[in-house]
């Protein structure tokens, strides 16, 4: 067997497949305890190591995954890893193989043929070490990856500061805190008691999702409620195949619109619990999902995860998105609870339809996507506007955009429609502030989602006559440093099924 000490020595070089020499001594958080590492990526810290304990195994360090899914196993030597990359799998394909499903696996090898260069160093490979390809990496990688105990890796103590050791839930008192996490711990610094369980097991069918809730929880400051909903394991496999090559890229608007629209894990819909008619406010809710364990999704599920399927007794052959939510009680009293009614709000879910370049195109025709009835929307006015903007920092912020004002027919609530600028807003530049500079007024109202990067999305209210009003609706294009001569605006519908119902669990 090829050794990576034996292979060292012949000083071949990897880097046109991914794999640069580690030349920082440095280790990160997750990186194992006894690792030697051989490789780097180049970006995000993913580097490539042996680890001691566990001989010639190859495995990934991902120090930008999510946690605890920091460390992989690849290759049960380093041969089989030069096998692995002349069967086609370079460093990328490698550290995202836990997470692709078989036909995203080699559609990715697929988008990511190698090139002459790429194919130079293979060819240099097999006649040198006498290797031969793997017959179907993916079979092989999921086969080590699903039969490794990830429990036998070591680490530092600084690792378990950013990826706490999680018990083992199966084996874990259930535990519900009106504070608390999907797991069984108590909150960090609490001294809160428990919640008291009452269970329901309630069901109902909406907006094509079947709805169970087991039990909820009675606890000093109020109700916690367990919500599983059944998910459609095909339709979610179809989902990841379509978009699955965004885990590695940001989408654009466009498809990150589509994506949470079309996630059968997502519940687009909302609940507000009632206690004896009064309606309670939503203190918090947190959320997870669970996929069959299977090749696809062994690296899928949250330990805590099997907690819920033993304490639900739930069916883990099938997947659910699971929900947990804390109603708060009004005042400091607990009440005496005679009715409990949770009720269920569809919420409105984004299409976006059709563009227009501004000012070149006066109207353009879009679908409605529900309805499938014909609008126009009609450009009335178009013109350079300047909103200056003062956040009291050493910042010089854009400040020039378009204005336009538009109409559909037949008309749509301004709620249910918007026009969006598909280019960002020009990044803030820094200044030396004046001391004293004046602060800017101006009659609009303006509102700024901004990043790491600076302004990226941007809404205005104005003030307008009350006829114009009910005629006419108003965008505002991304702002720049320059007079902005056109912009392109996205279409976009937020509609609603206006779908309701309850389930009375008390």
């Amino acid at each position: 067997m090829l050794m990576y000490g034996d292979f060292a020595r012949k000083k071949v070089d990897l880097s046109a497949l991914g794999f640069l020499k580690y030349k920082d001594e440095n280790r990160y958080f997750c990186t194992p305890v006894g690792s030697k590492i051989l490789y780097n990526a180049g970006v995000d810290g993913i580097h490539l190591v042996k680890i001691k304990a566990f001989g010639e195994m190859i495995f990934i360090v991902s120090p930008c995954a999510d946690a605890p899914r920091f460390v992989h196993p690849v290759a049960e030597s380093f041969e089989d890893l030069l096998r692995l990359i002349i069967s086609g799998c370079d460093f990328a394909a490698l550290e995202q193989a836990y997470i692709f499903t078989r036909e995203g696996f080699y559609g990715f090898l697929k988008e990511n043929e190698y090139g002459a260069e790429q194919k130079a160093v293979c060819e240099k490979l097999k006649e040198k070490f006498d290797l031969t390809p793997i017959d179907d990496p993916y079979a092989y990688i999921k086969n080590l990856q699903n039969n490794f105990d990830y429990g036998k890796i070591k680490y530092n103590r600084d690792y378990y500061e950013w990826a706490p050791e999680e018990p083992d839930y199966k084996e874990t008192q259930w535990k519900v805190y009106f504070k608390g996490n999907l797991n069984s711990k108590r909150p960090k610094n609490s001294k809160e008691h428990k919640g008291k369980e009452f269970a329901v097991n309630k069901s109902l069918d909406f907006m094509g999702k079947k709805i169970f809730i087991p039990s909820f929880y009675l606890c000093s400051k109020g109700i916690v409620l367990d919500l599983i909903a059944e998910c459609d394991t095909d339709a979610y496999k179809e989902f990841y195949e379509k978009y699955c090559f965004y885990n590695e890229y940001e989408p654009d608007e466009e498809t990150r619109l589509n994506m949470e629209r079309e996630n059968p894990l997502n519940l687009n819909f909302s609940n507000v619990l009632y206690i004896n008619g009064e309606k309670t406010l939503n203190y918090s809710s947190v959320g997870a999902s669970y996929l069959p364990e299977s090749e696809d999704y062994a690296n899928y599920n949250e330990p805590f995860i099997h907690g819920f399927l033993k304490h639900y007794e739930l069916d883990s052959n099938k997947s659910y998105i699971i929900r947990r939510f804390s109603f708060e009680f009004k005042g400091n009293k607990k009440p005496v609870i005679k009715d409990l009614n949770l009720k269920f709000k569809s919420d409105p879910v984004s299409y976006p339809v059709e563009k227009i370049t501004v000012p070149d195109e006066k109207e353009i025709s879009f679908t409605n996507p529900k309805t499938k009835a014909k609008h126009t929307l009609k450009i009335l006015s178009c013109e350079n506007e300047s909103f200056p903007i003062n956040f009291r920092d050493e910042l010089s912020y854009p400040d020039k955009a378009l204005l336009v004002n538009y109409t559909v027919s037949p008309d749509f609530e301004s709620r249910a429609l918007s026009l969006i600028d598909t280019k960002r807003s020009d990044q803030p530049k820094r200044i030396k502030k004046e001391k004293y500079a004046p602060e800017a007024t101006h009659d609009a109202v303006i509102g700024i989602i901004g990043g790491a990067d600076g302004p990226t999305a941007i809404s205005v209210s104005r003030p307008i006559k009350k006829e114009a009003e009910i005629k006419s609706h108003q965008a505002v294009s991304s702002l720049h440093f320059s007079e902005v001569k056109s912009a392109e605006f996205r279409l976009v519908l937020s509609l609603n099924d206006n779908m309701e119902d309850e389930i009375k669990l008390y």
